[in-house]
């Protein structure tokens, strides 16, 4: 099929989702929603399904707060709806049941059968905004309870007065959310107080993952508490530094004592590998099969310079301090910051590209966290 065909088939897809959906809001009409599921009720759910079927740091942010969930509910079994991206995430984790779905109309149907066979008692949406996708989940789950945020969150333009889905659990959030505090707070509304302070971070790595990060840091000359971990590579255009900014970064590091360690994704490889071979003294950290070999190369560094991405949230979850570059327009930007690490935040001056911040300003914040005096 044709990039334009695909195009007026997705078209077409997303019309006919919000058609049934529209259906669906008619026939699972609540008479009464709930901030919560009732005490007596959420001492016998015997299956839960929880939806995050989204990006790779979202899931990262996610998991320490599923296994807490698992810890308060021992007799229940636990669904996750992933998606192809982020269940790599949940690779070695245990007591999950897990459904992946794909946006492939046959693996989006297989997913959500594989749901509804399932038969949570009680499913939750951990979108923090209306999905028709995620409703279809939900609904046709069969699950007694369905839980969302409040449909009044928000503010200004976005903020939403009339829901235009039935969930039968609206739970409130609190103003100035960060997405783990909201997280947790609508996995609370299950009945058992989740906490962010009472799970256990990190993602859970294999030994093949361990060795692979273990012999990369075998081949390093410098000490590894010398070593910068920065990564050049972006989700969109708009998060991309640029390359003139990380090769000035980097002589300043090396100036410093400092060893640069370039992370990449595939599509900055040559990029990484071309910085490394002009610069001496730069290193490109290696090609990564997975998230998770990343993860473990990411646990070796003492700091992480990075654009707001899914490293971000991986190396806050082992406790790596984080030097974060963001657009200068992120209204919201408290929702995404490093959860659990020091960190710095630089911002650009515009909404279109990080270019404008300063390779000097990012040394100064990475001296800051190893506690080098200025």
């Amino acid at each position: 099929m044709t990039r334009k065909g695909l195009k007026r088939f997705k078209r077409v897809e997303v019309v006919g989702r919000r058609a049934i959906a529209s259906c669906l809001r008619r026939l699972f009409a609540v008479e009464k929603v709930h901030d919560s599921i009732p005490e007596e009720e959420s001492h016998s759910l015997e299956r839960i399904l929880m939806m995050r079927q989204d990006r790779i740091g979202d899931m990262v942010i996610s998991l320490p707060l599923f296994r807490r969930v698992r810890e308060l509910y021992p007799e229940s079994e636990i669904g996750v709806v992933a998606s192809t991206r982020n269940a790599q995430v949940l690779a070695h984790e245990t007591g999950f049941r897990v459904f992946t779905y794909g946006k492939n109309p046959a693996r989006f149907l297989a997913s959500m059968m594989g749901a509804r066979a399932f038969r949570p008692d009680a499913v939750v949406d951990l979108h923090m905004h209306e999905s028709t996708t995620s409703f279809l989940y939900a609904a046709l789950s069969g699950a007694k309870w369905r839980l969302h945020v409040s449909a009044r969150s928000g503010s200004g333009r976005k903020r939403r007065r009339d829901s235009p889905f039935p969930y039968s659990v609206r739970v409130p959030l609190p103003e100035g959310w960060h997405i783990v505090e909201a997280t947790a707070r609508l996995l609370s509304g299950l009945g058992r107080r989740v906490d962010p302070r009472d799970v256990r971070w990190g993602l859970t790595l294999s030994a093949e993952e361990e060795e692979f990060a273990r012999s990369f840091g075998d081949t390093l000359q410098s000490p590894v508490r010398k070593c910068v971990a920065l990564n050049i590579s972006a989700g969109s255009p708009k998060r991309f530094w640029g390359a003139a900014n990380c090769i000035h970064l980097c002589g300043s590091l090396l100036s410093n004592d400092l060893t640069p360690v370039l992370f990449h994704g595939p599509g900055d490889r040559e990029i990484a590998f071309r910085i490394a071979g002009e610069t001496q003294g730069v290193i490109a950290a290696p090609p990564t099969p997975t998230i998770l070999h990343a993860a473990a190369l990411l646990r070796l560094f003492p700091v992480l310079v990075t654009p707001d991405t899914s490293v971000v949230h991986i190396a806050s979850s082992y406790g790596i301090p984080v030097v974060g570059l963001y657009p200068g327009d992120q209204g919201n930007l408290r929702r995404w910051l490093p959860w659990g690490t020091e960190y710095r935040v630089l911002q650009s001056e515009g909404p279109d590209s990080l270019e404008s911040i300063e390779p000097g300003d990012v040394l100064s914040a990475v001296r800051d966290l190893l506690g080098q005096p200025g």
